[in-house]
Parts: C-alpha cells; sequence; structure tokens
C-alpha cells in the first residue's frame, strides 16, 4: 500500500514537472498569433498584436507598440498634414511659356493653349503675386511631394469672361480624376477639384486668368 502510494505521487510530481513554458524564440506565422513574448517574433499576422522589440513585419495595419517596428502603411493624405500651399509668387522670373519652376517639391511649367476661343499665341508670366495666363494651360506634377493628394483648390481671377478657365486632376496613368470650371467673372474665386483616386497632373487652362494661390490636400 505504501508503495503503490509512492508510485503515485512520483507519477504526479512527474506530471507538475512536464507543463511546457513559453517558447522564448518564436517565430510562428499564425493568421491569429498575439503572443509578446517572443524576442524575435517575425510573423507577417494581419492581426499581429505583439510587442516584440525587434519585430520585422511589413503588414500596413499591424498594430504592435515595438519601438523599431518597420512595417509600411505607404504615404499619407495630404489633408492630414493641413495640406501644402503653393504660392504663385515662387514663380518670380517666369516670362514665357515652357519655362518651369519648383515650389516644395511640385514642378509647374506652362503649355500653349488654343480653343475657339481665344485662338492667339502662348503668353504666360509672373505678375507680382499672381501668375496670367492670356491663354495658356499651367499644369504642375504633384508627384514629387511627399504626402497623396485627392483634392485641389485653386484661387483665380477669371479676366476673359466666365466659364473659360477649366482645372482638371489626372491620376499616375494620365486617366482623368475630375475636372471644374469657373462660374464668375472678375473676382477672387476658389475652383476645387476632389477625387477618390491619387492626383498626380494638375491642369489649369485658360484663355486669360490670373492664378494667386493653389492648395494641395
Amino acid at each position: 500500500m505504501v508503495e503503490r502510494l509512492t508510485l503515485l505521487l512520483v507519477v504526479f510530481a512527474l506530471m507538475l514537472g512536464g507543463t511546457a513554458c513559453p517558447v522564448a524564440d518564436d517565430d510562428d506565422s499564425t493568421s491569429d498569433d498575439d503572443d509578446d513574448v517572443a524576442p524575435d517574433d517575425d510573423d507577417v499576422a494581419p492581426d499581429d498584436d505583439d510587442t516584440a522589440p525587434d519585430d520585422a513585419d511589413t503588414v500596413p495595419d499591424d498594430d504592435d507598440t515595438a519601438p523599431d517596428d518597420d512595417d509600411t502603411a505607404g504615404p499619407v493624405p495630404c489633408s492630414s498634414l493641413g495640406g501644402i500651399v503653393l504660392s504663385m509668387s515662387s514663380s518670380v522670373g517666369v516670362g514665357i511659356c515652357g519655362m518651369p519652376w519648383t515650389d516644395q517639391g511640385v514642378v509647374f511649367n506652362t503649355n500653349p493653349y488654343a480653343a475657339p476661343t481665344c485662338p492667339q499665341p502662348c503668353a504666360a508670366f509672373n505678375a507680382g503675386p499672381a501668375f496670367w495666363l492670356a491663354p495658356a494651360e499651367l499644369f504642375a506634377d504633384l508627384l514629387g511631394v511627399s504626402c497623396t493628394v485627392s483634392s485641389v483648390e485653386v484661387d483665380l481671377t477669371e479676366v476673359g469672361s466666365p466659364g473659360l478657365t477649366t482645372v482638371s486632376l489626372t491620376d499616375p496613368t494620365g486617366a482623368p480624376l475630375g475636372s471644374a470650371t469657373s462660374t464668375m467673372y472678375g473676382v477672387l474665386e476658389t475652383v476645387t477639384v476632389s477625387t477618390s483616386g491619387q492626383g498626380a497632373v494638375l491642369s489649369i487652362q485658360s484663355c486669360e486668368a490670373l492664378i494667386s494661390e493653389v492648395r494641395l490636400y
């Protein structure tokens, strides 16, 4: 009887001693892994919420708090940064069509704009705080900015007649995203183009208008 009791105690002790401990260097890739004890955890689970100090996954919606986490969430919208304000005063010295200038990573240039209502040769030049199109197309490459452009506001004064200035956006492939035209004459107005895509090129075509400011959001 004593021997049987002793044997049972030994078996019970072995069972207690054999309990598994947490793995110290777990590197599994299970989709619902949420452990936080792995010092070198490198899984790529989309719902990973570990706190490994050397986590190196690249999941854009990773919500861990690792100080050196290197996931890549992509560029942020310009609107979340408060927007980018481009003043036409940066065009000082530009006096002819085809003469580029750069402001905050945005490259501006001008092209001839031929329309039935304004068949004159291209004319585009700095006019103090504004830029004069008479007639011309002012276009801007927006891919040089560090954020994603989804909306543009253009402050302009129509000098020809209402509806003769068009603002448009195209995406990186050249596909049109949206456009809007002027509606007033002789007074400063804001023409807005908004889109759900990524604006890559801004175009302003006009028979005769003063462009005062461009804002990217």
